[in-house]
């Protein structure tokens, strides 16, 4: 209805970035939309994104209101750990609140997964960074570079700098262990690090075969990641799939399901060279300079 003010209001009472969740999202909301019921589920990613980048633009530009009932800033101080989605997520309803907020973040950008896990060609990063401006103009204090645990103690933000409560959202950028022989192979990464190197301005070298190891949608935006690496040949090997596919096959991303890695196979320099997979006891051996496996696990202060 052109009602754009207000129904970008409604929606950052619930999702404050809604510019960035409507280009990161699966197709989840829309499949589980009731209006399925009727016909088709809406477009709510396209309306996300829409209301996002209209709520960006000079002009329409709006820094939310105090919203507690008192109508005045506590001066009870929080820290937040991590500036990742939950960090920032965290900060933008607290400080709504009236609570004083600080984030540290060990890196020296904000943003976490939305400036290091997420292909640029999906989330243009100077959304985070206006997302981000609206934080700072709301009150909310950055501390770069700092590592909580190392840099400093919880214990010492509380007793010495004053903090009443600490929120941890240090996400899941630590990387297991690939759990089969070869896996110290030149050339095998885990995810978050593959999808670190990409954002970073030294964008790694893949060779012509890439093996992405999991279904989830951060395994094809690193498969897609790779085909714009200059990878002849990216193959996804998973269980499942646990997303839509659809761009990742146009962009010509191939699939292999129902497989387990066995074993990472190198030649003499110790370089990758190929990748053992196993289904129901069959082996199938697939070229591989490159192995990519999701490995996450959370990166415990």
């Amino acid at each position: 209805q052109g009602r754009n003010r207000q129904a970008y209001d409604m929606i950052t009472k619930y999702i404050p970035f809604p510019a960035i969740c409507g280009r990161v999202d699966d197709d989840l909301p829309e499949r589980v939309c009731t209006r399925s019921s009727v016909d088709e589920g809406l477009a709510i990613n396209e309306v996300m994104k829409f209301l996002g980048d209209w709520g960006l633009e000079k002009g329409n530009r709006k820094v939310p209101e105090l919203l507690n009932p008192q109508g005045i800033k506590f001066d009870k101080k929080i820290a937040v750990i991590g500036a990742g989605p939950a960090g920032l997520a965290c900060a933008y309803y607290l400080t709504i609140k009236g609570y004083p907020v600080t984030v540290f973040e060990r890196e020296k950008k904000i943003g976490g997964k939305l400036q290091y896990g997420i292909p640029s060609f999906d989330l243009d990063k100077t959304l985070v960074q206006k997302e981000v401006e609206i934080l700072k103009e709301m009150g909310v204090t950055f501390q770069l570079g700092v590592n909580v645990g190392k840099d400093v103690k919880i214990s010492q933000l509380k007793e010495e700098q004053g903090f009443e409560a600490v929120f941890l959202g240090v996400g899941a950028s630590g990387t297991s262990k690939m759990g089969v022989p070869g896996q110290d192979a030149k050339g095998v990464t885990g995810l978050q690090a593959f999808m670190k190197a990409v954002n970073s301005t030294r964008r790694p070298s893949v060779g012509s075969d890439v093996v992405v190891l999991g279904g989830t949608q951060a395994a094809l935006d690193a498969a897609r990641s790779a085909i714009r690496l200059g990878a002849k040949k990216v193959t996804v090997v998973a269980k499942t799939l646990k997303t839509n596919a659809n761009i990742a096959k146009a962009e010509g991303v191939q699939f292999l399901f129902g497989y387990e890695p066995k074993q990472v196979e190198a030649d003499a320099k110790g370089n990758a060279k190929s990748i053992v997979l196993e289904k129901d006891g069959a082996e199938k051996k697939v070229k591989a300079t490159t192995v990519v496996y999701d490995g996450q696990k959370a990166d415990l202060l």
